[in-house]
């Protein structure tokens, strides 16, 4: 799950990252035996409908911002990679604002662009807000009214919704069902089983690789959606690994200079 990808002001970047980092993860996964798979191959995965091999993964970008199309766009294509792009219909040729800085959106011609470049096109809902801060009611105007402008500007029904992070109530899975919807995505944790309407990502949002690594293990992703997690974050536990890494890099950085000197 990534979110901003290009070089804003540092105060703008909390869940985002630079371009050359995404180079620098997407050629690790190539060079590694990773599988990028589509978000349809990954829920008809989930459904037990398809096999993948060892070590898949899809990718989502969020938020709809003009970077998606600007940057993350040449950047998959020069791995020939498919990802789903997730856009909020309400900030289309707008902006979002983070942290006091104006982030440009895209617009529906470069959305159409990149369904015609065969990439998957979601719906983001509540124009990024948390899930569980937006009231059920604005929940379900959203669900309702957006979907039409994917059909007047794109000429396509989106099947995927996803939100920055929460859960579903109930009443809003059945409302998704009923517009067309067959999953929903999130952020990790949702401390919960899996479910089709609440589908677990690990947010992508720190320049080092190691960490990109490490979110992408076995190990943490048992950790991540289960009860202990509450605990890491708690007393920082998940920090240890940035500390350490760090300390690595300024290591390795040091030896080489040194070696090179």
């Amino acid at each position: 799950m990534y979110n901003q990808v290009d070089h804003y002001p540092i105060e703008a970047m909390e869940d985002g990252l630079h371009p050359e980092s995404q180079i620098e993860q997407l050629d690790y996964l190539m060079k590694h035996g990773f599988h990028i798979v589509s978000l349809d191959q990954a829920l008809s995965y989930m459904e037990g409908k398809e096999k993948l091999p060892e070590n898949s993964l899809a990718i989502t970008i969020d938020g709809g911002y003009a970077d998606a199309y600007s940057q993350v766009l040449p950047i998959l294509e020069r791995y020939s990679i498919k990802a789903a792009f997730f856009i909020a219909p309400g900030l289309i040729n707008g902006s979002r604002v983070i942290k006091g800085h104006s982030l440009p959106c895209m617009s529906w011609g470069q959305v159409r662009s990149l369904v015609d470049k065969g990439m998957t096109i979601g719906h983001y809902g509540c124009n990024g807000r948390a899930f569980q801060k937006v009231p059920r009611e604005i929940v379900e105007e959203d669900i309702v009214h957006s979907k039409p402008l994917f059909e007047k500007y794109l000429n396509i029904q989106p099947t995927y919704y996803a939100v920055f992070e929460g859960t579903p109530e109930p009443k809003t899975v059945e409302l998704l069902k009923e517009h067309g919807y067959k999953a929903m995505l999130t952020k990790s944790p949702t401390k919960q089983r899996l479910s089709l309407y609440s589908i677990s990502r690990i947010q992508v949002d720190d320049d080092d690789l190691n960490i990109f690594l490490v979110k992408i293990s076995k190990t943490f992703l048992r950790f991540k959606d289960s009860r202990y997690w509450k605990c890491i974050r708690k007393y920082r536990l998940d920090m240890a690994f940035h500390h350490l890494s760090k300390f690595y890099n300024k290591f390795k950085s040091g030896r080489v200079s040194s070696e090179t000197s």
